[in-house]
């Protein structure tokens, strides 16, 4: 009784601890749960030029952040001769002695997201101070645009509404002759958010200018743009003056605050900043695993993910055993069906992996029948057990090179898939083949190939389920939870279905 409330102890601690972690990658770190789903990620890319005179040379240059929309999951610098570091989300190259031409490279992976607690808090960190400076209008502008404010405080009731009217009646072309009079300056975007920002400045209302680009598909040059953050109702709140709403845009990238704009140089004339953005379309599983890495994540960090991708790969493979293996005592101690070996249906499923089912079986069934033919003719020779083991190991390398150079001369491009059915274990189960046909004949080797072979092929749709897949990779410990399933199955010690069928007559008598 003792060790029956141990062994359900364990099942439970199993499952409790497997479902937990699985529980907290879906909460917490945002794993996907179902396979499928893209995610759009962008390279971003900024080639800074100045010509430096001879002297010290300081670039600092703000670095993207993120937004309620969009995550910046990494940076890279390049930057030949120069000494880099990044100092309150600013990038910042230094060198000792520069003359000419500069180039300096700055590169950040970004990609969708929907997170609300999300801020871009590095504008609004603090309220401002002091009181609102004079708006740089000269007297008619002024005066066209103080009409716009006391048209606007008559259609709105607060300041956030007040900001919205404003910028709407700013922006509308059939509105009185002073707006008329303020849009003949303006011939770019850029104008029209200089003088918004103006007017919101001449009504009393703090503003700050954020600089940035609005990501688009594909590869693309991007210019700088900027939207506004408008201090309202005793906070920041971002503003986009050309859709007149508030919010970060959705496709809007904000670059960091320097002391003057984005980019700062010392120490040279003539900088520019050119930005290019590349789109790319990534599974959501990637992404995900990839930001979790970069934030450090225990679970990840100390785990498969941290593998080299060539082993991340490997894995994916072994990851699924434990499935083929809780196939086999499903069939073995629950259904009662004989197999050949053990879990030898587990290494055989692996390989229809690599081969798929139809050919699979049909390669299995040739190489072991072969490999049986002349097993009984190597008895005649007695043999003794190592040597013919290691002589049918040779023949079935030979049948397997055989069938490979055969199929592939025919054109037969899926023969070279025996190539990953593993040698050994299929030479030693034609020896074990063998001596079942010597001591029980025919009958009890096809019953066991037979049964073999159905697992292996149960297991074989269970574990190239893209569902199945999906989970083991991205939530290993869910495999504690078929751990403990095989253990649950391991206390059942009842009648199996076969033999329910086997006793079936008893039961009318």
């Amino acid at each position: 009784m003792e060790k029956k409330f141990q062994s359900y102890f364990i099942i439970l601690l199993l499952c409790i601890l497997g479902l937990s972690a699985t529980i907290y990658k879906v909460v917490s770190l945002d794993f996907p749960l179902f396979p499928g789903g893209q995610a759009v990620s962008w390279t971003v890319e900024s080639k800074i030029t100045f010509d430096a005179d001879g002297e010290e040379a300081k670039v600092t240059y703000a670095k993207p952040i993120s937004t309620s929309h969009l995550r910046v999951i990494s940076t890279h610098a390049v930057s030949s001769g120069y000494g880099y570091e990044e100092k309150d989300g600013q990038g910042i190259w230094t060198k000792r002695q520069a003359e000419g031409e500069q180039s300096l490279y700055f590169q950040a992976i970004v990609h969708q997201q929907e997170d609300e607690d999300a801020t871009i808090n590095s504008f609004f960190a603090s309220k401002p101070k002091g009181s609102v400076r004079t708006a740089r209008l000269d007297s008619s502008q002024k005066a066209a645009a103080s009409e716009i404010i006391d048209f606007a405080k008559q259609r709105s009731t607060d300041e956030r509404s007040l900001v919205t009217q404003m910028v709407k009646i700013f922006r509308t072309e059939t509105l009185p002759d002073s707006v008329a009079y303020l849009r003949k300056s303006i011939s770019s975007d850029k104008d029209t958010v200089d003088l918004a920002k103006e007017i919101l400045i001449l009504a009393g209302i703090h503003v700050k200018e954020i600089r940035g680009i609005f990501l688009s598909k594909g590869r693309e040059k991007e210019k700088i743009r900027s939207i506004l953050g408008v201090f309202v109702d005793g906070k920041w709140a971002p503003f986009d003056v050309i859709s007149g709403e508030f919010g970060v845009p959705s496709n809007f990238l904000p670059f960091g605050n320097t002391s003057d704009g984005v980019l700062v140089v010392e120490g040279g004339d003539n900088s520019k900043v050119e930005v290019t953005s590349i789109s790319d379309s990534r599974s959501a599983q990637s992404l995900t695993t990839y930001h979790a890495q970069v934030d450090k994540d225990i679970l990840v960090d100390f785990s498969i993910y941290s593998l080299p991708a060539e082993q991340q790969k490997t894995f994916k493979l072994l990851l699924l055993m434990p499935i083929g293996a809780l196939v086999v005592v499903f069939f073995r101690n629950i259904v009662g069906l004989k197999t050949s070996g053990t879990f030898m249906p587990i290494l055989i499923a692996l390989t229809f992996l690599q081969t798929t089912l139809t050919v699979g079986l049909a390669l299995f069934v040739i190489v072991v029948g072969i490999g049986l033919l002349l097993r009984s003719y190597l008895t005649h020779l007695n043999l003794l057990l190592v040597p013919r083991i290691s002589a049918v190991l040779i023949v079935v390398t030979l049948i397997f090179a055989m069938i490979s150079i055969l199929g592939f001369k025919l054109g037969m491009e899926n023969s070279l898939a025996v190539t990953f059915f593993p040698m050994i274990i299929v030479s030693w189960t034609i020896e074990r083949m063998s001596v079942l046909w010597d001591e029980s004949g025919a009958k009890e080797v096809f019953v066991q190939t037979f049964g073999s072979l159905f697992v292996a092929s149960i297991a074989y749709f269970m574990m190239s389920s893209v569902l199945i897949k999906h989970l083991t990779f991205l939530f290993p410990e869910l495999l504690l939870v078929v751990l403990a399933v095989i253990l649950l199955l391991g206390q059942y010690t009842g009648y199996r279905l076969s033999e329910l069928y086997r006793f079936k007559p008893m039961v009318h008598r």
